[in-house]
């Protein structure tokens, strides 16, 4: 029952990316909370047990990017999409996740900047990180059902 909590997160990511890159101040961040909500659906109907320690461990991960979004390198929606996702997968997802996310990001920013110079004209100010987010996630996944099952 795991597949429709990754299928959930996979879309309600692929919608706020593609908002993200389209159109930065206005990303339906509302559409996060959905990803919690289906993993406790999820694991009330299955009667699995929840590691509550697992998941607030996995929450506090998302402490980095609000210090971020205080410091003005990160949006609201980040802090959102963070906290949500660390509560739903836990610690060791999202630390897959974020590291993941983070260097999606870090090849994103050089490939930018090479380009930017080739082409001096460029109106986006921010680069997106939900796509990197959206990037880091389907890695996390692979990994799971690689090296997990």
């Amino acid at each position: 029952m795991i597949w429709i909590l990754h299928a959930v997160s996979f879309i309600i990511l692929t919608i706020t990316a593609v908002q993200d890159i389209r159109n930065q101040n206005n990303v339906s961040s509302y559409l996060f909370p959905i990803i919690p909500l289906t993993m406790i659906l999820i694991s009330i109907i299955s009667k699995e047990q929840i590691n509550f320690i697992n998941h607030i461990l996995g929450f506090s991960l998302s402490l980095i990017f609000l210090i971020f979004a205080l410091f003005g390198k990160c949006g609201g929606a980040d802090v959102i999409m963070a906290a949500c996702l660390g509560i739903a997968y836990g610690f060791k997802d999202m630390s897959i996740l974020v590291i993941a996310a983070c260097i999606t990001y870090l090849i994103y920013l050089i490939i930018y900047n090479v380009s930017k110079k080739r082409v001096k004209k460029s109106n986006q100010t921010a680069l997106p990180f939900l796509p990197a987010a959206l990037c880091g996630f389907v890695i996390m996944v692979v990994c799971n059902y690689i090296f997990i099952k």
